[in-house]
């Protein structure tokens, strides 16, 4: 009954804010040779090979996971999940964001205001406080960098709410797709090799046929308030956008993607970094 309770309420905030749907389209057909993690003669370490438009004119490869922050016993040690599927979910430590033992990861995070403190913890959204002043409130600003969680060089980023509902539009996506157990949307890049198929469930062996032609993997890693997470099968995913004191974020279920919604900046929701290509 609880659950039946937050997806009605879910359901009146999104036609409350108004929001556009869109049902999957499972029409996907590409043809031509695999994209490359290449900025010009520069390797990107931690980048899958797939080129993705995510406007008229700028193109980005993924990151090869979701990022996560790692407790190493006295700070966090930043980087990307092994694995495309992976997440941290109802667990340690998302869950245990003030009593961190070594090892616990965090996958979720709040969408903080740059420069709101001198703490980089906190200015990366680790934090589990519900007033909305700790994460800035002012509607001109902008959003911490969570790239450079990674390197200082500005390989890193994340997509604005536009890039997220251009790539979303352009791109031909899976229905329901389940990556070793784990249900996601499946983003296939610009250029495909039409002789890999694609599918709605993968093993670890025809993922990693599809991954290394390119595929994206974006996880259902549900999202946090507080210690809490929720746990709705849907996948929630940052941009770098305000929007007043709220920000916008990607929402996806098993039957299509939500766009322009808007989210409390105090919710914890997955981050997917993109290097930008030349």
């Amino acid at each position: 009954m609880k659950k039946i309770l937050y997806i009605a309420i879910a359901v009146y905030v999104l036609l409350l804010t108004g929001c556009k749907y869109e049902s999957y389209n499972n029409n996907y057909y590409y043809y031509g040779s695999k994209g490359n993690n290449n900025i010009g003669d520069k390797k990107i370490e931690g980048a899958l090979p797939g080129v993705f438009s995510i406007s008229d004119d700028e193109k980005v490869c993924f990151s090869k996971g979701n990022l996560q922050a790692t407790y190493n016993g006295t700070g966090y040690d930043w980087g990307f999940a092994a694995n495309q599927w992976d997440y941290i979910g109802d667990a340690p430590g998302n869950t245990t964001m003030k009593n961190q033992s070594s090892g616990d990861v965090v996958d979720l995070f709040g969408w903080t205001a740059r420069g709101m403190y001198d703490d980089k913890v906190k200015e990366y959204g680790i934090n589990i406080s519900t007033v909305p002043e700790a994460y800035g409130v002012d509607p001109n600003d902008e959003c911490c960098d969570w790239g450079e969680t990674i390197d200082s060089e500005g390989t890193w980023r994340i997509l604005t709410i536009d890039e997220w509902n251009y790539l979303f539009k352009n791109n031909k996506y899976r229905n329901g797709g389940y990556v070793c157990g784990h249900r996601c949307v499946v983003l296939v890049p610009d250029s495909w090799d039409a002789d890999i198929p694609i599918a709605g469930s993968y093993d670890e062996e025809s993922w990693a046929v599809a991954e290394a032609a390119g595929a994206v993997c974006l996880l259902s890693a549900e999202w946090r308030e507080s210690y809490g997470v929720h746990v709705w099968n849907q996948g929630y995913y940052w941009s770098s956008s305000p929007n007043g004191v709220y920000a916008y974020y990607l929402l996806f279920d098993s039957t299509g993607v939500y766009r322009d919604l808007f989210f409390s900046r105090i919710y914890g929701l997955s981050v997917r970094l993109v290097a930008p290509l030349e």
